[in-house]
């Protein structure tokens, strides 16, 4: 069988999960008023624009801040756009759970994880070569050949 078979089928079960159902039923309720789109759409712009100064290490102003945080109060407040980010979190916590059970089983290399052995003593430190330092002392490597 195809991993994209298997893919299709797991999609498939993904549809059937009781967190997709809880999903679509919020969806549906946030899609059928405009006003909520609107309030959720501004949110997630306002949210992204703030992760993005922040990850370029811009601080956001006060009045940003300030208005973000009224909107997620207002967001808390008002019931049926809670649940849907609520039911939101909670499908993207499977689909992640999903994805790190597929790199696991494939033992792709993880970036993120601290390297075995020693920090290097200074920032651009180079791993250590193969090939000795130049004995003769002219600044210059040593050249293998064939």
């Amino acid at each position: 069988m195809s991993v994209y078979n298997t893919a299709h089928q797991l999609a498939a079960q993904l549809a059937k999960s009781d967190e997709y159902s809880a999903y679509r039923a919020a969806r549906k309720t946030v899609e059928s008023d405009q006003q909520m789109v609107w309030l959720l759409k501004d949110f997630r712009r306002r949210q992204v624009e703030l992760q993005f100064k922040i990850a370029s290490g811009t601080k956001p102003s006060d009045e940003e801040m300030a208005t973000y945080s009224s909107l997620a109060e207002a967001i808390g407040m008002h019931k049926p756009l809670s649940e849907f980010l609520n039911a939101e979190a909670a499908l993207m916590r499977v689909v992640t759970d999903l994805q790190k059970i597929l790199l696991q089983g494939i033992d792709l290399l993880d970036y993120t994880e601290e390297p075995p052995g020693e920090k290097p003593k200074k920032a651009g430190t180079e791993p250590p070569r193969d090939e000795p330092a130049d004995p003769s002392g002219t600044g210059k490597e040593s050249s293998r050949t064939g």
